[in-house]
């Protein structure tokens, strides 16, 4: 089933998101219509034929019980598309491999509980990383039974489960590799920033960027430090990663600068440059000047008027003295 035949009425909250769409970035803990899942990834690691423990807790923070549902899907991504796969070989499926100890259960309002996932790796199981998804579905008691067409009303959220195979001996040929294009910025209509970098993953294993931006204001000298977004990359997918700058200086001259990992281990440098103009002030002080330069032309040209009739009605009286005296 592909994700763009479900209904608007189901609302869908993917951590998967972070594998389709480029902009986007995640916390450790997901909320959403009041209801939260305490991770967005899941990373486990054992060899062929090992048995891995893993737990994580969903919360209940409206004030009505609700119904939740736990299930671990295999997916593939084609052309971009989300498709849900069935009866995958069993050295493949994490969803076989995948027991959760309660499935389906009441969640009270205002209380949380924990999921207990129980992997099972098959002896035969293929090396490599393997990846699925957590869809725990919330269904509130209202929405219970009802539906629209043939979708019930419900919130889901998805986290990412990743289950990394190693022969017998422990031993993986990993490859973590990638590409790190140049760090750009946008500026939104609220006048907050969004500086922007590429990332292209080519190794064998999926990737999570950390790091910081460091901005510095030349002309004022203040300075902020913004954690890049955890965001999660698939092998040989490619992604834009956005992080938000909220500027508390009306003006500047801006150094930008971006440690960058896809690893944690290696980090790559980026630069670029960012100048805020106060524009409505010049432009309401350069109307200011004018206007006062105006007024300043027309004082003076109103004063040489007035000088000059001045000066005309003294010749004139000058004139018509002398113009009396000749006549006496």
């Amino acid at each position: 089933m592909k994700i763009s035949k479900i209904a608007l009425c189901l609302t869908l909250v993917f951590s998967l998101i972070l594998l389709t769409q480029g902009n986007a970035g995640f916390a450790d803990e997901q909320t959403h219509n009041g209801y939260t899942v305490t991770q967005t990834i899941i990373d486990v690691q054992d060899k062929q034929g090992g048995s891995v423990h893993k737990s994580f807790q969903v919360k209940n923070e409206s004030n009505k019980k609700v119904k939740v549902k736990v299930e671990v899907r295999d997916f593939e991504m084609k052309d971009n598309q989300l498709i849900f796969k069935e009866d995958v070989h069993a050295d493949w499926s994490v969803a076989k491999w995948t027991q959760i100890k309660e499935s389906e259960f009441i969640l009270e309002g205002s209380k949380n509980k924990k999921i207990e996932l129980d992997i099972k790796i098959p002896e035969k199981a293929e090396v490599g990383e393997h990846v699925a998804l957590i869809a725990v579905q919330f269904i509130p008691e209202n929405a219970e039974g009802t539906s629209v067409g043939n979708v019930s009303v419900a919130t889901e959220i998805m986290p990412v489960l990743y289950v990394t195979v190693t022969d017998q001996n422990g031993n993986i040929n990993i490859n973590k590799d990638w590409n790190l294009g140049e760090l750009t910025y946008r500026k939104l209509e609220n006048g907050s920033f969004l500086f922007d970098f590429k990332v292209r993953n080519k190794g064998n294993v999926h990737l999570e960027s950390e790091g910081t931006i460091r901005v510095k204001n030349k002309l004022t000298g203040s300075s902020k430090k913004i954690k890049i977004p955890r965001v999660n990359l698939l092998s040989n997918a490619e992604k834009t990663i956005v992080t938000e700058w909220n500027s508390k200086d009306s003006y500047g001259y801006f150094e930008v600068e971006a440690d960058i990992s896809m690893d944690g281990k290696k980090f790559e440098t980026r630069e670029t440059n960012v100048m805020i103009i106060p524009w409505i002030p010049i432009l309401s002080g350069g109307v200011i000047i004018i206007l006062i330069a105006f007024s300043i032309r027309l004082y003076l040209k109103r004063l040489k008027r007035r000088m000059m009739m001045d000066v005309r009605k003294q010749i004139i009286a000058e004139q018509e003295a002398a113009s009396g005296k000749n006549d006496n």
